[in-house]
This record gives structure tokens, sequence and C-alpha cells, in this order.
């Protein structure tokens, strides 16, 4: 795959320039080269098109003359530094301004004058999204040590491999690669808007039921979202109705989404349940539950009831989903629910 993706680099940089390829936790930077490159200090040589070898080259101290040093010093390591950071030199009477300290630089030999190389350098990204009603913005925070560069990000999801397309997105063997175009200043930390789209947004209080009572617990609030794409992960910023504002109440962690996901927000401040088992009946192999469950609180409830195969299910309440392990209901202010239904014992 990195055979690809260096192919791809040197074809691109004839007409990109300088090009960065962002991992997660590196990136590549193809540029070209002359002969004496001086190599920065976190970099690496990933590959050079061409012979070429790398030395140790000692830089000596340079100095600026200056007439005269004004101004508030603090003299450190034989040197006078002023307010404003420069480092100054006192020799046989006579000033100079410190331009270069002495330091040991690689320098990069070729065997032609000019080359195209790939370099490892720092440098990562990671998504995050906004959700504010049914608006949910998808930003890239993008971070290199360059100065700029034609950039692209390299994504691929955490377990499924999917594709997707989109203007200005390629599918590189099942990765996604975002074109973000010409950056600068990377080595300061960027975020950039890349997409803003309209989604289904549900906002339920969400409750699990066994066959054993349960006395007044906090519902657990949750937001399903369905998107016309698939996301990469990251982290969400939920925004959400208190005192009728939406505010940016909560913050949850993305996973890769292929189209639908529900999200879980933490413990509703007022939204409570209580689950009261009236009777507990053993009928052989089976188990017949009739209960009551009561609700405080507006909103949508979704009840998850855990069983397995349960059958012959009375409610006052729509059913949604049933299986073999669990079922779900869906209440909208509703305060009491009765609820009846056979399981298995084990």
């Amino acid at each position: 795959m990195r055979k690809v993706v260096l192919f791809f680099l040197f074809f691109s940089i004839s007409f990109f320039g300088e090009l960065l390829m962002l991992y997660p936790e590196h990136g590549l930077l193809v540029k070209n080269i002359s002969d004496g490159f001086i190599l920065p200090e976190k970099w690496k040589v990933e590959s050079i098109q061409g012979s070429f070898h790398v030395k140790d080259i000692f830089i000596d101290e340079k100095l600026k003359y200056v007439p005269s040093m004004k101004g508030n010093f603090v003299y450190k390591n034989g040197e006078f530094v002023s307010n404003d950071g420069k480092e100054y030199k006192i020799i046989d009477g006579y000033f100079f301004e410190i331009t270069q300290h002495p330091k040991v630089v690689k320098k990069i030999f070729l065997d032609t004058k000019k080359a195209t190389a790939t370099f490892l350098v720092d440098g990562r990204y990671s998504f995050s999204y906004i959700l504010n009603e049914n608006v949910l913005s998808q930003f890239l925070n993008i971070y290199a040590d360059v100065d700029s560069a034609f950039v692209f990000v390299v994504s691929e999801p955490q377990q499924n491999r999917w594709l997707m397309k989109g203007s200005g997105e390629t599918n590189i063997q099942g990765k996604k690669v975002y074109q973000l175009g010409e950056i600068e200043d990377l080595r300061n930390e960027r975020t950039i808007l890349i997409d803003r789209m309209k989604v289904e947004r549900l906002d339920y209080n969400y409750v699990e039921l066994y066959d054993y009572v349960t006395n007044w617990n906090p519902t657990k609030r949750m937001v399903y979202i369905k998107t016309l794409r698939q996301l990469p992960a990251g982290k969400i910023t939920v925004w959400s109705k208190l005192y009728n504002r939406y505010l940016p109440l909560d913050q949850a962690y993305l996973p890769d989404t292929n189209e639908e996901i529900e999200i879980f927000l933490g413990y509703s401040w007022n939204n409570w349940y209580k689950w009261n088992v009236k009777t507990s009946l053993n009928l052989g192999n089976r188990k017949r539950i009739s209960g009551e469950l009561s609700l405080k609180g507006r909103g949508v409830y979704k009840i998850k009831i855990f069983g397995k195969n349960i059958g012959s299910i009375k409610t006052n309440v729509e059913v949604i989903e049933k299986n073999e392990s669990y079922i779900i209901l869906l209440a909208h202010n509703t305060q009491t629910i009765f609820i009846e239904y056979e399981k298995d014992k084990n």
C-alpha cells in the first residue's frame, strides 16, 4: 500500500508543489530538494529519487556588529538577553548581536543537482463534529511540522472499510482521502470546516428494564442521528434544548458511523422512571412478567426490555423493535405504562 501512495505522491508533486499526506499520527512530506539541503531537526528521510548521503556539518556562530546596546538586559551564560529576546555579546569592547548559534546540522548530498524527496514529519489529524438542532458540522483538526503545503488527509475506518463519494474526495484501495488544498501555518494547529449537512435527529429518554423492581432512577439521555453518508470517528459536541434555548451541553465520542447511530449523553436531570414488577410467574421453561412503569418528565421515551424470546407482550404504548434478546417500546409524554410479557427463564 505504501508503494502505491508514494507513486501517487511522486506523480502529484509536479502539479501541487510541496505536498503533505497527513495520517492520524504522522505525515509524509514530498518536496523537491537541491544538493546540500539542510534536514530539519525532526524530519526523517523516507526516500529520495536518486543516490544520496546525509552528512553532519558544523555551522559556526554568526554575529552582527551593533554600535550600542540599549534597554534592559539579563546576563545569562555569557550573553546579554534583551526584553525582546535578542541575544548579544561583547567582544574586545564591541557589541555584537548573535544571529545564529553554533550548531550541528544534517545536510543531504545528492548525485544530481535536484531530486524529489519524501520525509517523515511530525503530524496528526482528528475529526470533530458539532450537532446543533438538525445540522451536523464536520471539522478536521490538523497539525504538521512544516510551514505550508498542499494537504491531503488519509483516513481509514477503525473497523470495516467503506467508500464515500463526494466533491474533492478520492478513494485509494479502501482508504478515504480528503483533499484540503494549499494550507499555511501548519505548525499552529488548524481547524477546518469541511462539511455541513442536514441530518435526521431524534432526542430520547432511554430506559432499560429487567424482570426485577427498580426504584426511581434518572433516565439516560440519548440522541439518534441519521445521515446520508458514513462518518469517520471523532469527538462530537451536542447542542440540546434547555429552557427553550439550544446550548452545547454534551461532548461524546462518535465512532465510525454507517449512516445512523445512537449516542448516549449521560443521565437526565429532568426525567425519571420507576419499574414496579407486580407479578412474576414461572410457567415451566417460561416466565410471565407483569408490571407498571412510572415516568416523570416530558418527552419521548425509548424503553428497552431485556429477555430471551419475549412473546405475547401486552402494553399501552408502541412496540417498535423485537428480536430474540430484547424488545423496544416507544412512549410519548406517557406517565404510566402497563407491560406484560413472557420470556424464557434462562
